[in-house]
């Protein structure tokens, strides 16, 4: 489902919702690190993005690196799982 976070959005609008994402550490032979400008606040970052219904983590982050930066990738490890709040907590 290519358009699974926007179908979820029309439904619910903009109340939060818990999204799982996927971001990749691509190193060169020089072991310099891959990072791409972001274009909603133009800031530098990792590649990466939502996860779409029924994927997996590692099947996320080859399909993002591939509609981000135009490359084929393949996973070689998982460095990590993250599971803390990142942004201010939602109050209503």
């Amino acid at each position: 489902m290519a358009n699974y976070i926007k179908e979820v959005r029309t439904l619910v609008g903009h109340r939060p919702l818990i999204l799982n994402t996927a971001t990749g550490c691509l190193l060169n032979d020089r072991r310099q690190i891959l990072l791409q400008e972001r274009a909603d606040t133009g800031g530098w970052g990792l590649p990466g993005g939502y996860l779409e219904f029924g994927e997996s983590y590692r099947e996320a982050m080859v399909r993002e690196f591939k509609e981000d930066t135009g490359l084929s990738v393949t996973v070689d490890q998982t460095l990590g799982v993250f599971d803390k709040y990142f942004c201010p907590l939602y109050t209503s």
